[in-house]
């Protein structure tokens, strides 16, 4: 057994450690070290191969790689020398092409040891990843395109994945304009590309310039179903025919809307608003309603209300909320007439005269001096069917302190009065408030008084310090024919603390009891409140927590509290949307009431220029009764000529969302411009293009520009701006619509003013361009020499680079630099009388044979010049006889 187990350990040797049977022993040995398993299409990579030569001899090796088709090896390979029993690591580069499929791809890297003929090679597989991109742009396009015409756009596509894709187009153009693309659904292969046509039709009737844009949006498909996106742009200069506001009436903005609703009925409102003339200062507005009606009835009755304003009058009837002082009469609403005079001087009057709903009359006077918007004193009157009154409020400021103070009067008894400031320091602000008034005072506040104070205080900017007090009490006189005599005071201080956003804490104290006796009710509610606010990007929030207790005095009775809520509101030009959650009891209720939960959301989003939506929904919910929902939702849609369609419904839900009451309205409004005044401050100008040498034929098609203001030349040639602000102006021609080598007859731009109202005419005529070509040069004496003979001939001597010629006609410059050779030339001249020149200084000692060249031109004449010659003067050479001095 020893021996067999000897035996057997022998043959694992030979199997191990020796070469094949018949088999010879390699010199040398290849492995793939390093290689990426997937690559991208245009990704270079770098594959690392080792190479050991296997005996004690040098070795000469040779390499060689094969890659797939198309692809790209970076650095060449070649021939290395390796030392007996070295190693040696090999690196290959390559990029894979773009156009690249996806798939499985092979590459082979070669080593051959050329002493022996042995050849090894290793194979790396690699995988291509799939890739999604398409390339659009536009290559084609019209700089401008006048209004009422078609134009053409061509977009370049191409797919620049490595797999095939189907594509789907659509257009979309600016303003609506309709426009069509030659084709929409197509295939394009790896790398293949192509072009679209996109016809695009415009509008006649603009009256301004448009910057005009065009859309292509491409949807592609992979095989395996991916998709991608992408969109491309084309800008064109759109330009009308007649630019400017055609409208020569000042008109007044107006709406005219028309509503009905779901359940029959129908109403009008007709409203507006601006000024009388264009840029003037008398301003009016007003409005119409009626009731809404029913088959047989109405509801509601007619309101209206006018208004007229300048600089020192106002009136205003109607409909309205009258105002004249907190005391007095804060807010009366009715139908009457107010006026305000002499606003702008130092005394003014204003006064109303009106009669409420209850049938009771309201009249009022007031006489005011101001010197200074934050300054001033006010005597008012008051007689109403309550009683008469007089009052004179002032305010004013004492220091860095805002004051404003009341004290009024009834007829015949009567007096209230009321005291405000407020200001602020650089730590510090605050104010408060102080009112009293009788109990048979006839204004808008009686029987009552009323303090409050505030205060603020920011040791450093992170940190503010802050409290609150306010405390009313009515029925002074504890008129026992009202149901109670109520007083509450509240008080409130916290800390507030920014750290990104802000926390704040406070102790608030709100007291409510009922001063007639037996009282009807007493209660405390005694709180911590924690809140914090912040704001990041487009979004908002605040979320408060506050817990106490509410107390009720009379039945000896308390209750612990605990209240929370929660905001977020989110805004930006498109949307505008906010949400609510809270809970808690209310305030100031019995103790015992259960908490109520109640949460919303109030949204508007502007779907595009034309349609805008917006929602609206309620819900509060308590144990023992029944929830309340409500819900708003409404559409909106503006039609191409300027009209608004609405569509809204309200919804009040019972129970269950599927009972309640519904409402809907469809609402139809019509912008409308009542015309008030013509307009002043503008002029027209009107005129002709036409050929010069046969006036009865127009140019159309001729783009003119007013100080950047286009218009366009119809088919007899006529062009008109209709309503240019009063001032000067530039008229351009834009040269390449008159056609190649044709210029107009008078210079431009041309210069010219506006009066107001003034009604210009200017004709332009257009020709053929001259042109003038000529040449400059030396001459001087074939031979050369001191002494020259007498009658030997001049010779060119060469061209007169860089001299300017001048070409002078008797309203028109133009200048030319001759070329190295002398040459020169005025390729666009009207066809007139010049008057050629040099305006560059002569060399000492030569003269022009001609200074100026005279010649008038033709219709596309193109006018060779003789050769302009410019020659030497005559020279005499006086010989002095040397002087001998021995």
């Amino acid at each position: 057994m020893k021996k067999e187990g000897k035996w057997i350990l022998f043959f694992l040797y030979l199997l191990l450690f020796s070469s094949p049977v018949g088999g010879e022993e390699l010199p040398f040995s290849l492995e793939a070290v390093t290689y990426p398993s997937s690559l991208l299409p245009q990704e270079t990579a770098t594959l690392s191969f080792l190479v050991t030569n296997l005996t004690p001899e040098e070795k000469n090796f040779q390499e060689e790689v094969e890659l797939p088709s198309g692809w790209l090896l970076l650095f060449p390979v070649g021939s290395f020398i390796l030392p007996g029993g070295e190693k040696e690591v090999r690196l290959v580069s390559f990029q894979v092409p773009l156009s690249t499929p996806a798939g499985d791809y092979e590459i082979i890297y070669r080593v051959r040891e050329e002493k022996e003929v042995t050849t090894l090679e290793e194979k790396v597989k690699v995988s291509i990843l799939p890739v999604l991109e398409i390339a659009i742009f536009p290559v084609r396009y019209p700089a401008y395109v006048v209004g009422g015409e078609s134009y053409e756009i061509t977009f370049s596509l191409q797919n620049k994945s490595n797999v095939p894709l189907n594509l789907t187009l659509e257009g979309e153009a600016a303003d609506g304009y309709p426009l069509s693309v030659d084709k929409t659904t197509f295939s394009l292969s790896p790398g293949e590309s192509t072009v679209v046509q996109v016809q695009v039709e415009t509008e006649a009737k603009i009256n301004r310039s448009l910057k005009h844009w065009v859309k292509l949006k491409a949807k592609a498909t992979s095989p395996q179903g991916e998709t991608i996106e992408k969109e491309s742009r084309s800008w064109v200069d759109i330009i009308p025919k007649v630019s400017g506001e055609t409208d020569l009436y000042h008109r007044l903005p107006a709406t005219l809307k028309i509503e009905r609703g779901g359940k029959g009925g129908w109403g009008v409102e007709f409203s507006g608003e601006g000024t009388l003339e264009e840029g003037g200062k008398d301003k009016v507005a007003f409005s119409f309603i009626t009731p809404y009606f029913r088959e047989g009835s109405s509801s509601g009755q007619y309101a209206y209300d006018l208004s007229y304003e300048n600089e020192s009058t106002g009136v205003y009837l109607g409909d309205r909320s009258f105002y004249l002082s907190p005391l007095t009469r804060y807010h009366t609403y009715g139908r009457g007439i107010e006026i305000h005079l002499l606003e702008e001087k130092e005394f003014s009057f204003q006064g109303f005269y009106l009669q409420r709903s209850d049938g009771e009359k309201v009249g009022a006077l007031s006489l005011i001096y101001s010197q200074e918007e934050e300054e001033g004193l006010a005597l008012h009157y008051l007689s109403s069917g309550g009683g008469d009154m007089v009052s004179l409020e002032g305010k004013g400021n004492l220091g860095e302190v805002e004051v404003e103070a009341e004290v009024a009067q009834g007829i015949p008894e009567g007096e209230a009065w009321r005291l405000k400031f407020s200001g602020e320091g650089e730590k510090w602000e605050g104010g408060g408030s102080f009112l009293s008034a009788t109990a048979d005072f006839p204004g808008s506040v009686y029987d009552m008084v009323q303090r409050s104070l505030w205060l603020s205080f920011s040791p450093e900017d992170k940190l503010k310090v802050w409290g609150r007090y306010f405390e009313q009490e009515e029925n002074l006189s504890r008129d026992t024919r009202r149901s109670s005599a109520p007083a509450r005071e509240t008080q409130e201080v916290g800390l507030t603390y920014k750290m990104g956003g802000e926390l704040s804490i406070s102790h608030l104290l709100w007291e409510r009891k009922d001063l007639l006796f037996p009282p009807d009710y007493s209660s405390q509610e005694d709180l911590i409140r924690l809140s914090y606010g912040d704001s990041w990007d487009d979004c908002r929030t605040r979320l408060y927590y506050e817990w106490g207790k509410k107390e009720d005095y009379l039945k000896g009775e308390e209750q612990a509290v605990a209240n929370w809520g929660l905001s977020l509101s989110y805004s930006r030009d498109d949307w505008d949307a906010e949400a609510f959650y809270s809970q808690g009891v209310g305030r100031f209720t019995e103790v015992g009431e259960v908490p109520r939960s109640s949460w919303g959301i109030n949204a508007q989003y502007q779907v595009s220029e034309e349609v805008g939506a917006e929602l609206f929904f309620r819900q509060s919910e308590r144990e023992g009764y029944d929830p309340y929902r409500y819900l708003s939702l409404g559409v909106s849609y503006a039609l191409p000529n300027g009209n608004m369609l609405e569509l809204s419904g309200r919804q009040t839900f019972s129970e269950s969302f599927k009972d309640g009451s519904t409402d809907l309205f469809l609402t139809y409004s019509i912008p409308l411009g009542i015309a008030v005044s013509k307009k002043k401050n503008i002029g027209t100008v009107q005129g002709r293009v036409y050929e010069e040498l046969h006036p009865q034929e127009g140019i159309e098609g001729v783009i003119l520009r007013a100080n950047g203001i286009p218009a366009v030349t119809d088919e007899e040639g006529k062009f008109i701006f209709p309503s240019l602000v009063v001032g000067d102006y530039y008229l351009e021609v834009d040269r390449a619509t008159l056609g190649i080598g044709r210029i107009p007859t008078v210079k431009t731009p041309l210069l010219f003013s506006i009066q107001e109202g003034e009604k210009k005419e200017i004709d332009i005529g257009v020709v053929e361009a001259a042109s003038i070509r000529g040449r400059v040069a030396f001459f001087g004496p074939q031979e050369e020499g001191l002494l020259q003979k007498e009658e030997a001939p001049l010779v060119e001597k060469g061209g007169w680079g860089g001299v300017t010629v001048v070409a002078k006609s008797d309203d028109e410059t133009y200048f030319a630099v001759a070329d190295r050779e002398g040459y020169f030339q005025f390729p666009e001249l009207l066809p007139k009388n010049w008057n050629l020149y040099i305006a560059d200084a002569l060399p000492p000692h030569y003269y022009l044979e001609e200074k100026t060249i005279s010649l008038t031109l033709e219709p596309g004449e193109k006018r060779e010049l003789p050769l302009w010659r410019v020659l030497p003067e005559k020279r005499e050479v006086i010989l002095l006889e040397e002087e001998t001095l021995f």
